[in-house]
């Protein structure tokens, strides 16, 4: 059961109680992300977040992880198109502990330049490595041809030329910007005391914060572009990626579109899976899958095939697709996608560090708490009728983009779409 509660400085907290558990996790979760950067800003939600790690006002770098990991606590972060996220797991005896440096990293970070040229560095071979593995380069594409270079469609790690320029200063000006309470959700989940846990948030978070701050408008420019990039590489491998315009966020038939990505490419009994490389050999690798922003939302179809099989690769794809439109799934299929959901569901209920995630981005970017309840009842409410119509409305839109990494092509990809 999630129990929010809001602070005047406009930090928020939600709580997962559970009393089966024997371990707790905290995370922090900050409305920034690569989703709401401009040409300005790219790739820096992600430095900031590398930053944080790099030794505060107490401790050195060496000391945060050290300290964490004599007491057996896993601490991570990442950064998304739309979060920034910290996060500890641990016994239930370091609930404060976990806290106490959380905030320590929010609040006292130091930003020390020497730290920051280190980590310009391993950011700029993060970039490389990417460009180099033509799976990461082509998903990475795909949003940029469906977005174009603006909000979704920028890279979280930013580009080689920003990060090279980026100074000090930029960093601390977009880190005051940003990490304000009212951007910002503590979730935590576990084996606690929920009045002990209140307190210890206000005493390591709300104590520090600046009072009064007003969360920022946040403007995704999420219209779509439908471009296609093409990566010309030297691999024996050609990877595909095709991207439709899929559901936001708030959409009621979100779900009934993740059930329908599912069953048309989401697990090895797919309809992808099992035509274009059971049935006939064309990939090792076939999956779709669904991402959701605030104002729009992409669907994305990846393969990755050999360059003599691109066209048959391509027409199988596109007659899977027909076939989904014309004829939509079986109730055997959509009864198997529903008990596959629940059960993603469930085994997600047993995981303290999965709860805290679930609660803390529904809090920060749906604005509503994550109730198991009523995420089964949403998967529920799902019809056969919903996902048919869901899927159809997807592939019946008039264009698509495509990241191509590969040899070149005779044609390109969206013509091979659109031949009869």
């Amino acid at each position: 059961m999630s129990n929010q509660y809001v602070f005047p400085s406009g930090l928020r907290l939600v709580i997962n109680k559970i009393d089966t558990a024997r371990s707790v996790s905290v995370g922090v979760f900050v409305a920034a992300g690569a989703g709401y950067e401009n040409e300005f800003s790219n790739g820096l939600s992600h430095f900031v977040e590398h930053m944080l790690f790099k030794g505060t006002t107490s401790r050195s770098a060496f000391q945060i992880v050290e300290e964490v990991e004599s007491l057996g606590v896993k601490i991570n972060a990442f950064t998304s198109k739309t979060i920034t996220a910290y996060y500890t797991s641990s016994l239930d005896s370091h609930l404060e502990k976990c806290v106490e440096i959380l905030s320590d990293i929010y609040y006292n970070s130091v930003f020390n330049k020497d730290e920051m040229n280190k980590e310009r560095s391993v950011i700029l071979e993060e970039i490389q490595m990417g460009e180099e593995d033509p799976y990461e380069l082509c998903l990475d594409n795909i949003s940029t041809a469906f977005y174009g270079y603006k909000g979704p469609g920028q890279n979280i790690l930013g580009t080689k030329k920003k990060i090279e320029a980026y100074t000090p200063l930029d960093i601390k000006k977009y880190f005051n910007e940003e990490y304000i309470p009212a951007q910002t959700v503590v979730s935590i989940a576990g084996n606690i005391d929920e009045s002990i846990t209140y307190n210890l948030v206000y005493d390591y978070f709300e104590r520090f914060a600046k009072q009064g701050t007003v969360a920022k408008q946040k403007q995704n420019n999420e219209t779509p572009s439908f471009e296609e990039i093409v990566i010309d590489k030297p691999n024996e491998q050609s990877h595909i990626a095709i991207a439709f315009p899929g559901l936001d966020i708030f959409d009621v038939d979100y779900n009934a579109l993740k059930m329908a990505s599912n069953l048309f490419g989401g697990g090895m009994s797919s309809r992808l899976f099992q035509s274009v490389r059971e049935d006939l050999g064309l990939a090792y690798n076939i999956f779709s899958s669904t991402s959701a922003y605030l104002y729009s939302g992409v669907f994305i179809i990846y393969l990755a095939t050999n360059l003599n099989t691109v066209e048959q690769s391509v027409e199988a794809v596109k007659k899977e697709i027909n076939k989904v439109v014309d004829l939509g799934f079986n109730e055997g299929e959509f009864l198997k996608a529903k008990e596959q959901f629940k059960t993603s569901l469930a085994l997600r209920m047993e995981s303290t560090h999965s709860i805290m995630l679930s609660a803390g981005f529904n809090l920060l970017i749906k604005n509503s708490l994550f109730q198991f309840e009523d995420e089964l009842s949403d998967i529920d409410a799902v019809s056969l009728t919903y996902v048919n119509e869901v899927i159809k409305g997807v592939f019946s839109k008039q264009d698509c983009a495509v990241s191509y990494v590969g040899k070149k092509l005779g044609n390109n990809v969206k013509i091979l779409l659109n031949q009869e």
